[in-house]
């Protein structure tokens, strides 16, 4: 298994054990970095959701030394927007792989950001 069905497989499980929740999972395969976004921050803060979250996390190091996961909340002083890589929206059990067009929108705001 790979990283990012492995990510994906834990994420759906999260979503299905707290209501409301919502994640966001980029991937950034040249850097290895696998972002999660957590919404709401109720959500986030949790004594429940934290535990769940550290046993996902020391799943993943235990199999894939090589790669960084990273849990944020959208108060976050850099957001999930700012990390380049395929989108995943996780919300219970339905995953959606953004479609180009929205990543080349995107790269086109960065650009006249940045004249």
């Amino acid at each position: 298994m790979n990283s990012r069905k492995f990510i994906t497989g834990e994420l759906k499980a999260l979503a299905s054990q707290f209501s409301g929740v919502r994640l966001r999972y980029k991937l950034n395969a040249l850097t290895n970095e696998h972002i999660v976004e957590v919404t709401p921050q109720s959500v986030y803060d949790l004594d429940s959701f934290m535990a769940q979250e550290i046993d996902v996390w020391k799943r993943f190091a235990a199999r894939f030394h090589d790669e960084w996961l990273i849990f944020i909340t959208d108060d976050t002083l850099i957001g999930i927007d700012d990390f380049d890589g395929e989108e995943y929206t996780i919300c219970g059990e339905t995953s959606q792989r953004l479609a180009p067009a929205r990543r080349q929108r995107k790269e086109q705001e960065m650009e006249y950001a940045y004249p």
